[in-house]
This record gives C-alpha cells, sequence and structure tokens, in this order.
C-alpha cells in the first residue's frame, strides 16, 4: 500500500462522478473501505465531543491571506481539510471513522473518499497528498449526516517512527460533503503548529505565490478517529540518550578543557539564563563557577555565546563572547589568567567588535554577531576572529557587515574585514565553520547566512588572503529562480564530517525551509566532496517533487543545528538535527550513517528532545563515547554495544597555535583513513569537543596518525596503538597516553 499514488487530485473529490448502479448507494465501484473494525485497537481521537456543523457552514469567511492580501471564500473553493495524529510510537493503522456533513439524510452524491498521508515538514497543518500511504472510499448512501463512518483499510499500514500522519479528504465543488466538527472549540489562537489539530487547503488559493496553496489551522477539531495497533515500545530509560544534568534552555554550547585538568569543561548561554562557565568535576557532575570565573565581566556577559581559543600561545584556552541579540553590548574577548578566572581585554586588544555608525532606522549600538570561531588565517601560530553579523532586528531590516580579526601576535588585533580577499557583499550570518577542506595545511572557512542569501566560502590561498569561492564549488546553496529572484536558503547551522568514508570531508547543511516556500527554498542538504575536483554536490535531493531525501533526511520546516558523531563508534558519523525551538513542539530528528553519505532515521530507540537550537559533542564523562549537549541539557551516551574507539587531542609547540585549533587528524586502521578536525567554532555560535573522537567498529589496533598542524608541520606518530584510550599528541612528535 505504501506509494501508492494519486493520479489526480480529482479522485479524492467526493462529488466524483459514479458510472451505473444505484444511484442511491453512491454508485457502482464505491465501497472499498467497508467491513469491521477489528477488535482490541486502540482509538486516538482529539476530543469526543457530538459531531456538529462543518467547515463551509462554521462562518469563517472571508479567508485574507496577509502576504498578498488576496480574499477567499472557503464556501467557494476547492478544499482539502485534514486532521494530524502525532503517534509517540510505532503502529499500525487498521481503520478510520469519519463524520460527514453538508449532504442530506438521502445520502451523499458519489462515493466518500479520505486518505492517510505523511507528514509534509513537521508543521502540524501540511501533508504529503501526492503520496498517501493509503486511499479508501466509502459508499455515500452508507453516510448519515454528522455519524460516524467506519473506514478499513485493506491491508494495516505501518508507522515505523514516531511523528505525524494525517487523515485528509478533498472537497471539490461548494455542496460536496464536507468533514464534521467534534463540538469542543479549541482556542482563539492556533500560533504554534500543536495548538490546533485540524486544518484546511485551499490549492487554488495565490497558488502561484505559495506551494500546494494556502494553509489555515482551525480551531475545532474534525470527527476523525484512528484504530491503530501499537508495536514495540521502548521506554524512556532503554533510549540511547540519558538525560545528564545541566537543563536549559541554552542556546549556545562550547565545550573547553580551560583548567587543562583533562575533563571537558562548559560555556553555556541563552538569553533567559545569561552566559554561564560550568566545571566539569570529573565524577559525571558540573559545577557552576560563574561568579569566581567571570567576576570582572558584569552586564557585558549577559546572553552572549563564545568560542575557546588560546590566542596567545600561554597553553591556557581563552573566550571570544559575542552578543547576538543584546545590541546595548560589545563583544568581548577575555583572557585566560589561567588560574580558573578570566580578564576582560576587550580593550587592550584593539579591534574585536565595531560600533555601529549611527544608522536612523536601526537602534543598536553593536551589530548583533550570531556567530564567531577561531582560525588561522595567515598560518603564523596566531588565531584570528571571524565574526558573522546579522541584521538590525527583523526581515528586511539594515544588514551589518562580517567582521574579520587577524591577530598581530602580541595581544592585539587589526582590522581584515572586506580585505585580504574578504568580501564586502553583505548578508545576514548565522554561523562560522572553519576546516582545512582540501588538507593542504591551511584553514578553509564555510560562512552560512540567513534569508534566502547565498552562503559564503572563504578558500585559503596560503599567503594570507583568501577567495571566496562558495558560487564555484557548491557550497553557496542551491540557486532557484523564482518569480525574477534567486533564492537559496535560510541556513542556520552546518557540519563537516568524512561521510562516505572515502578519507575528505563532507557538509550536512541544515535550513529552515517553510512548506509555503517549498519550490524555492533550499531545504537541508547532505553536501559530499569530490576529491578530484574539491566541488560539494547534494545527495539529499532538492526538488519540489521530492517530500524525503534521498539521503534518507525526513523534511521539517524548523532544521536548525546539526552536530555529526560516531555515537554507537562503527566507523561511520551519526547525525542529529535540531528543531528551532520558535516553531514550539518541533523534535530533534536522530539519524545512523551508513557511510555512504545516506543516514537511516530513528527517532525510537535514540534521543527523544523537542524545542532545540545548538548542539554539540563531547566525551565528557571519559568512557569513550560522544555525549550530546543541546538547548534542552546534556545527554549521556549509553548506547548498549559500541565498537571500538580513539580520541586523539593535539598541541601545537613548534610552528602551529597552541591550542592546534584547525588541525586535521588523519588515523590509519584497517585499510582506511578517517578524518577529523580541531574545531575553532561549530553549529551556530557554538564549539565541539577539541579532544577529535574516532569510531573504529571491530578494529582494534591502529596503524599511525597523522596530524596536519595549521600552518603548521605535518607530524606524523608511527603505531601500533592500541583502540579505547585517549592520546595527546604534540607538534614536536611527544605522544602521552591519557587524559
Amino acid at each position: 500500500m505504501l506509494g501508492r499514488r494519486f493520479a489526480a487530485l480529482a479522485l479524492l473529490a467526493s462529488s466524483a462522478a459514479c458510472t451505473g448502479g444505484d444511484p442511491s448507494d453512491g454508485g457502482a465501484g464505491c465501497g472499498g473501505a467497508e467491513g469491521v473494525i477489528p477488535a482490541g485497537l486502540v482509538e486516538i481521537a482529539w476530543d469526543n465531543g457530538e459531531p456538529v456543523e462543518s467547515t463551509r457552514t462554521a462562518g469563517f469567511n472571508p479567508i485574507t491571506v496577509g502576504e498578498t492580501g488576496s480574499t477567499f471564500s472557503i464556501d467557494e473553493e476547492p478544499l482539502w481539510e485534514s486532521v494530524r495524529f502525532e503517534l509517540d510510537r510505532p503502529a499500525r493503522i487498521h481503520a478510520v471513522s469519519v463524520a460527514f456533513a453538508n449532504f442530506d439524510d438521502g445520502g451523499a452524491n458519489g462515493p466518500l473518499e479520505i486518505g492517510l498521508f505523511p507528514d509534509f515538514g513537521y508543521n502540524g497543518i501540511d501533508y504529503w497528498r501526492d503520496n498517501p500511504y493509503w486511499t479508501g472510499d466509502r459508499c455515500g448512501g452508507d453516510a448519515t449526516p454528522f455519524v460516524p463512518l467506519d473506514y478499513v483499510l485493506d491491508e494495516p499500514v505501518e508507522i515505523a517512527h514516531p511523528g505525524l500522519v494525517f487523515i485528509g479528504h478533498f472537497a471539490q465543488a461548494p455542496d460536496d460533503p464536507t468533514l464534521a466538527f467534534d463540538g469542543d472549540f479549541i482556542t482563539n489562537n492556533c500560533a504554534q503548529w500543536d495548538d490546533c489539530h485540524s486544518a484546511i487547503n485551499m490549492p487554488d488559493a495565490d497558488a502561484s505565490v505559495f506551494y500546494q496553496g494556502v494553509s489555515l489551522s482551525l480551531p475545532y477539531d474534525y470527527s476523525v478517529r484512528l484504530h491503530v495497533e501499537w508495536l514495540d515500545e521502548v521506554l524512556p530509560e532503554e533510549r540511547v540518550f540519558q538525560p545528564a544534568g545541566l537543563p536549559g534552555p541554552w542556546r549556545w554550547s562550547a565545550w573547553g578543557d580551560y583548567d587543562a585538568d583533562g575533563w571537558e569543561d562548559l560555556l553555556l548561554s541563552d538569553l533567559l539564563t545569561s552566559t554561564q562557565l560550568w566545571r566539569n568535576l570529573g565524577d559525571g557532575t558540573f559545577a557552576n563557577v560563574t561568579t569566581s570565573g567571570f567576576a570582572t565581566i558584569g552586564t557585558t556577559m549577559f546572553g552572549a555565546g563564545g568560542v575557546w581559543g588560546d590566542y596567545d600561545n600561554d597553553g591556557c584556552l581563552d573566550i571570544y563572547a559575542f552578543n547576538p541579540y543584546v545590541g546595548d553590548y560589545p563583544n568581548v574577548l577575555l583572557h585566560s589568567n589561567c588560574n580558573g578566572t578570566f580578564t576582560d581585554v576587550t580593550a587592550l586588544a584593539g579591534p574585536v567588535d565595531s560600533a555601529v555608525t549611527p544608522i536612523p532606522s536601526c537602534p543598536y549600538n553593536y551589530p548583533q554577531s550570531q556567530s564567531a570561531a577561531w582560525l588561522d588565517i595567515d598560518s603564523d601560530s596566531f588565531l584570528d576572529l571571524y565574526v558573522a553579523n546579522y541584521n538590525c532586528g527583523s526581515p528586511g531590516s539594515y544588514v551589518f557587515a562580517h567582521d574579520v580579526y587577524r591577530n598581530r601576535g602580541d595581544g592585539t588585533f587589526e582590522d581584515w574585514s572586506e580585505t585580504h580577499g574578504f568580501i564586502a557583499e553583505r548578508r545576514q550570518g548565522r554561523g562560522t565553520e572553519p576546516v582545512d577542506y582540501d588538507q593542504d595545511g591551511d584553514v578553509d572557512l564555510l560562512v552560512h547566512n540567513y534569508g534566502l542569501d547565498r552562503n559564503f566560502f572563504y578558500e585559503n590561498l596560503g599567503n594570507g588572503t583568501v577567495s571566496e569561492i562558495a558560487l564555484d564549488n557548491g557550497l553557496a546553496g542551491e540557486p532557484t529562480v523564482f518569480q525574477g529572484d534567486t533564492y537559496f536558503g535560510h541556513t542556520l547551522g552546518a557540519a563537516w564530517g568524512d561521510l562516505d568514508a572515502d578519507g575528505d570531508f563532507d557538509l550536512v547543511e541544515a535550513n529552515l525551509a517553510h512548506p509555503r516556500f517549498f519550490h524555492f527554498s533550499d531545504r537541508t542538504r547532505v553536501l559530499l566532496q569530490d576529491a578530484d575536483t574539491r566541488v560539494f554536490f547534494d545527495i539529499a535531493g532538492g526538488d519540489s517533487e521530492t517530500p524525503v531525501s534521498f539521503a534518507g533526511i525526513r523534511y521539517s520546516e524548523a532544521h536548525t543545528v546539526p552536530a555529526l558523531g560516531d555515537f554507537d563508534r562503527d566507523g561511520d558519523l551519526d547525525l542529529t538535527i535540531s528543531g528551532r525551538f520558535e516553531y514550539t513542539g518541533r523534535p530533534t530528528d536522530f539519524y545512523w550513517g551508513n557511510g555512504d553519505g545516506t543516514f537511516a532515521l530513528d527517532t525510537r530507540t535514540t534521543l527523544v528532545t523537542e524545542d532545540g537550537w545548538g548542539m554539540t559533542t563531547a566525551d565528557y564523562d571519559h568512557d569513550g563515547d560522544l555525549d550530546l549537549m543541546t538547548r534542552q541539557g546534556l545527554f549521556r551516551n549509553d548506547f548498549a554495544t559500541p565498537g571500538h574507539w580513539l580520541a586523539v587531542r593535539p598541541t601545537g609547540n613548534v610552528r602551529s597555535n597552541r591550542a592546534a585549533i584547525g588541525a586535521t587528524v588523519r588515523v590509519y586502521a584497517g585499510g582506511r583513513v578517517i578524518p577529523g578536525y580541531v574545531p575553532g567554532g561549530s553549529g551556530q555560535g557554538c564549539q565541539d569537543t577539541q579532544s577529535v573522537h574516532f569510531g573504529l567498529g571491530a578494529i582494534d589496533v591502529i596503524d599511525g596518525i597523522e596530524v596536519q598542524y595549521a600552518g603548521g608541520r605535518n607530524a606524523r606518530y608511527d603505531g601500533p596503538f592500541s583502540a579505547d584510550q585517549h592520546l595527546r599528541v604534540f607538534e614536536d612528535g611527544t605522544v602521552l597516553p591519557g587524559w
């Protein structure tokens, strides 16, 4: 039954013509969904009110579309009606009960057809109507107004993953039967996607602007019931990821061992909870040391994200903190005193933030900096800064230029913005992810932008200059021309990693993509790098006819930040993608990697959290697997039967920066070359651990390790090394086991 398609919308029209037969029973050929509902099923309903009036008679007219100003009449437009159900575990759907209205007791004229549909974007109102799980009909003569009519599926439909399913019905003409409402009024405001459960879609309304026309939530529930058989249930304590404290909300997280005790500490921040420093105590718990560590900073740290980097190469991690939404405060540079405290050296360091030239339409004194990253642009062993700035507070408002600050090596910085190859093109910056994508020893930079704008990619030329090549190498986004303008994506987050086991860095690019604009905005992309051309190509599929990605990524409107890691240590990178918290109730999706760039969704056994933002990875408890920090808190990885592993923490002590940020680490084992890198920033203003983690599967011996230090040596560490350990490696060739 899965994959059966409609030939045309008219197949669901309840006024479809019938040939032959007795008109009183709806004509010949109908009644395919007759039957008796099996005993022992669970009935799912939003409410149990008595069926009352229908969409056509509920007085919703007229409907005015705010974006276009067009006005439409529900009584006259072709109309899709739907109700969504959220299944919290796998299930088999056996039957549906539906009450109809808008016809008299003499019966409906024609078969009454309904469909069971897959979700389309997880926004609660849109479903993929061209590719139903099932369709079935009952004869109109069998129906009585406002009395539930049972539809029994010829074969049960199995829903393998928790999530949304929809029952839909199409009424083409004004006098066609429509779904009846249950009697209970829900709310005057369907602002969030899960406030209301039923919706209408007018496919012809403003169809030249909106994909699939105009959709609206309704403040009543349609009188629809699902009859399901629950399949295996996973108890919360049986899931792979277990809550481990530090409850949020946290928009930004950055891992860094600031006290050099071998345990990863956390810089956490959110607009509601301010910026906090949490010290890892080494026993699975953390202590809030914000008061002692940031005592001199005061309100400048309110709500600021931050990234770790040793900008003066003294062996202690410093912090660059950026203010993403608080335009009254500058970004700050915090120098580590190497005793667990920090000093604000912003004024001494020179330009590490840009004051706003007075703009009549902008109330801010400083740009909204959404992200920052450390990288050694000129390969002089000192970390520089790239700061991605946003707009002046609302879509279409003034857009700030991005900032580039070059570290002079004496504790001060100079402004390289819009020079040395950094372009002057202003785009709404969201994230900065440096990596040596071509593994030539100098660090390159992805800058992803919002507002359906293209992304930037700066290739490091190795001589203190860069070249912006995103349009040439496939990282700008997928351009789509719509009504004369070219659109790309709302790229909110990205993650680098070798997705197809060929030894180079690929990319997952998370895009927020509204179902209304599905036909001209990028969805989340899986970009594999061609080793010969260094060009990236999307294997996820970007055309508007494919709601399910070829890479296995399900389409979700609110994709925000991805995180890559080999969470089961089988040698293939896995993926999790958060759902933007402003779109309340959107889940975080988890995928197991297949090793070829494709993924398998697992929302059942892994991670259950929603309302996300930034996510980061680290082995905070030293048990050899990667744990996950989310907006809602820390999750410990308890995968039952993981493979072997290796973690490598490089240190620059010859020509590279001391923290080895930007270094590429290659592990040689089992005939494979597995690459990783030391991040100077990740996600959207976040930062993963600087200990590079490798899953090895059944491999228990490592032949050798190679580290290409940014701007420094290409150091080789000859094995064999045993698996299941953490190694500290130094640019001068020293190897020290342990944390």
